[in-house]
């Protein structure tokens, strides 16, 4: 099938959406989504007349068929029974419809002959006219700009720089909730469910090509195609970073999927290499998956592993220390005119200056000029520190803002990544906690809630980086041999 990126920007960006079949029993939840954000003509269609009458009330002009709606349609929402959706889908086809989401279950994922023919059939219907068709199985699209929801609860009137792809439409629920409460937003996502027409590979290569997405995250657990989504997945992550979190890793979760999306399994050591060679990023865990994908947004260019570990007292500077040293990041000593400079500011009585900065006590008035020569250090790569929210004798408002306006300054004045890891330490900082995190992020600077979290995301990005001098490099010498 050939792929009309012009329907799916129709989807994504609706001026008319048809919600066909939509339940009383899920309060009419899929119409109700799709109400929010830029001004659109949202249409139900219902065989039931009391339904068409609850939808009217809602404002929503309904009416017996999608033939019946009186102009072109971009994006279908179909929520009816298996059984029904092969009939739907031809009037959806003589409609000329742009692109239609199923909701509908029950086809090949059940394992049972009634819904591998069902699905059959619609494969078939889709391949014959090259109709666009997302799922069966899934959530859709979600466009929080133009209002396209798969959760009435999601966030809408807003945009950033993710594109998400998935397999689950729980999972890319959930996505869009939790990075937006770590800062990252989403631009567009698509649940594609049992992928039958338009699959993972197809989303790949429309990202990629959407200015607005610079980062593509993805939750995957089988590919149909194996060559096509593989090449789609390297021409992808040359153009721009991708993250992949791969369901079904064990023999328990390969069978939990088969009856999840009707995928199948693969081998976990095999899946890696492909996704590395391809230049894309594996990761294992949602947490893990919001933290690359917040790195790979706020972070300039990572060059190297060598870190300044600062902000935190002598407890917590020695353990910050040990997380990056184990996660593969070196923290060495500066240079002798790094500490040549600091010899002559830095009261070394409750505080050490080796690297880790020990920032305890009267030393944290001067940690502008610290920090300063930390940029400056040509045994540092990158930056790292430690801001604390805890309200007390050592730190409040001021000591914050102070803080605050230290990493501001680094941040235009020095071209080195800097990251820095927030801490709560009392139910009520924490609120104040995620505002300091969306402050420094306003800012360009990643902020992470552990520095676990942050020692990893920045690993994720070295390499991620590294792989890409590496195959800059093979690519020179290619073309030099030939």
């Amino acid at each position: 099938m050939k792929v009309d990126f012009e329907k799916l920007d129709r989807a994504f960006h609706p001026r008319v959406v048809a919600v066909i079949g939509d339940s009383k029993l899920r309060n009419y939840d899929w119409t109700r989504g799709q109400l929010a954000g830029p001004k659109k003509k949202v249409y139900g269609v219902h065989v039931n007349p009391d339904s068409i009458k609850d939808l009217q009330a809602l404002g929503v002009e309904a009416f017996g068929s999608i033939l019946d709606i009186p102009e072109p349609v971009d994006l279908a929402i179909v929520s009816v029974s298996r059984n029904a959706a092969p009939a739907i889908l031809d009037e959806l086809i003589k409609k000329d419809v742009a692109t239609a989401h199923f909701f509908t279950a029950g086809f090949a994922e059940t394992d049972t002959e009634e819904g591998r023919q069902l699905e059959r059939q619609l494969v078939e219907k889709s391949e014959k006219t090259n109709f666009h068709l997302i799922g069966p199985n899934c959530m859709g699209l979600f466009n929080p700009a133009a209002g396209i929801k798969q959760s009435g609860d999601q966030y809408d009137g807003i945009s950033g720089p993710v594109g998400f792809i998935s397999q689950s439409g729980s999972i890319a629920i959930s996505f869009s909730f939790e990075a937006r409460l770590q800062g990252v937003t989403i631009n567009k996502s698509v649940s594609y469910g049992n992928g039958i027409v338009l699959d993972s590979a197809d989303f790949l290569d429309y990202f990629a090509r959407d200015p607005e997405i610079k980062v593509i995250a993805m939750y995957i657990e089988g590919v149909r195609n194996g060559n096509r989504f593989f090449s789609a997945l390297k021409a992808a992550a040359a153009k721009k970073p991708v993250i992949i979190w791969k369901g079904g890793r064990t023999e328990e979760g390969g069978r939990a999927i088969a009856s999840h999306t009707g995928s199948m399994a693969a081998s976990q050591d095999l899946w890696e290499a492909a996704v590395r060679q391809c230049g894309a990023i594996n990761v294992l865990t949602m947490d893990d998956l919001i933290d690359t994908t917040k790195a790979l947004i706020f972070l300039p260019t990572v060059e190297g592993n060598r870190m300044a570990i600062a902000g935190g007292p002598g407890g917590q500077s020695v353990i910050s220390t040990d997380i990056f040293a184990e996660a593969g990041l070196n923290v060495p000593e500066l240079t002798e005119e790094s500490y040549a400079e600091l010899d002559t500011f830095f009261l070394k009585v409750g505080g050490s200056y080796r690297n880790p900065i020990d920032s305890a006590g009267p030393v944290r008035r001067d940690m502008k000029r610290v920090m300063g020569i930390l940029a400056k250090d040509a045994n540092i790569d990158n930056i790292f520190y430690i801001v604390s929210t805890r309200p007390g004798r050592n730190i409040g408002p001021e000591q914050l803002a102070e803080t605050l306006d230290t990493l501001a300054s680094i941040k235009k004045t020095s071209s080195k990544p800097l990251i820095t890891a927030v801490f709560f330490c009392t139910p009520d900082s924490q609120s104040v906690c995620r505002e300091v995190m969306f402050t420094l992020q306003d800012m360009g600077i990643p902020a992470f809630p552990s520095v676990p979290r942050a020692a990893a995301a920045l690993k994720k990005a070295l390499v991620y980086y590294v792989g890409i001098r590496q195959r800059n490099v093979t690519a020179k010498a290619r073309n030099k041999t030939f």
